[in-house]
């Protein structure tokens, strides 16, 4: 009853009736960590900090697994400019709940206004992964650019929002990622994904020499994929063959498109003039 009473009061802003009606309910059980939690709300409306934090710490102890709890000490300690023991709750919470994108997100920010780059890039690209396996893509994609915001030659940020916008149908966006990528830090990307995403994305805007100038890339990386037209499966004959079956481009770019998808095997697709055929061949590779 104290606890709903103390809600109503809350709601309608008159918070030290509020905090009276929970203090009873705290009496009634003193474990009550419902009670103190909306007890440290009320006490952080009125910009009384200190008990806020005490409040909330009593939550914390009563419930140690408590993500919420410590996302509230982080953000009353924040108000009150004490940057290392916010990032310290944060860090908790972060441990508690990996899957929280409140903790990374509030720990980029903290790690952020103290100057801490290294730090608030990795809580960011955390809240990047986090957002993009729960399929939200928009916040997605605002997480890796606040990632290239602090470090503009970050290439992992620059892979996954080639790979978000890939996945929206942005492809021109992905295009430009994936090239970025490339661009400001090879040597921290996953090549061979960024390859063949980019030949796909060619395919698709009907790019082909571009198309296959990626897939060449990855031929050339030692990786186990053979050159086309050294080829000796029978499959896939000489330029000089006249056999293929994909004699237009959309037969091809499906071709191509659906052997991508699939995962586990890369195809290449290329148009020998001197027979006017489209030709394709495939070859499985580990993908990383």
């Amino acid at each position: 009853a104290y606890l709903s009473l103390g809600d109503a009061y809350f709601g309608k802003e008159e918070c030290d009736k509020a905090i009276h009606a929970y203090h009873k309910a705290i009496e009634v059980n003193p474990n009550y960590a419902d009670a103190y939690y909306k007890l440290g709300n009320a006490y952080t409306t009125k910009g009384e900090y200190d008990d806020a934090i005490d409040a909330y710490r009593k939550v914390a102890e009563i419930n140690p697994n408590d993500a919420l709890a410590y996302l509230n000490l982080g953000a009353t300690y924040t108000s009150k400019g004490e940057s290392d023991k916010a990032i310290d709750a944060y860090h908790r919470a972060a441990k508690i709940a990996p899957n929280n994108s409140d903790a990374y997100n509030s720990l980029g920010n903290a790690y952020e206004r103290a100057g801490n780059k290294d730090a608030a890039i990795q809580a960011y690209y955390t809240l990047g992964n986090i957002h993009e396996r729960n399929g939200d893509y928009s916040s997605a994609l605002t997480a890796y650019r606040k990632v290239v915001e602090i470090v503009p030659k970050y290439g992992r940020a620059y892979q996954n929002l080639g790979s978000v916008h890939k996945r929206i149908g942005d492809y021109d966006s992905a295009i430009a990622a994936y090239n970025n990528a490339i661009e400001l830090s090879p040597s921290l990307i996953t090549k061979d994904k960024v390859y063949a995403d980019l030949g796909y994305l060619h395919i698709i805007k009907g790019d082909y020499d571009k198309a296959f100038m990626s897939f060449d890339e990855l031929a050339n990386m030692g990786l186990n994929y053979k050159n086309p037209y050294k080829m000796e499966d029978g499959r896939v004959k000489c330029a000089q063959c006249g056999k293929s079956p994909y004699r237009d481009e959309a037969a091809a770019s499906r071709v191509v498109k659906n052997a991508i998808d699939s995962g586990g095997t890369y195809l290449r697709a290329y148009y020998e003039r001197r027979c006017g055929h489209w030709h394709t061949t495939s070859d499985p590779i580990a993908r990383g």
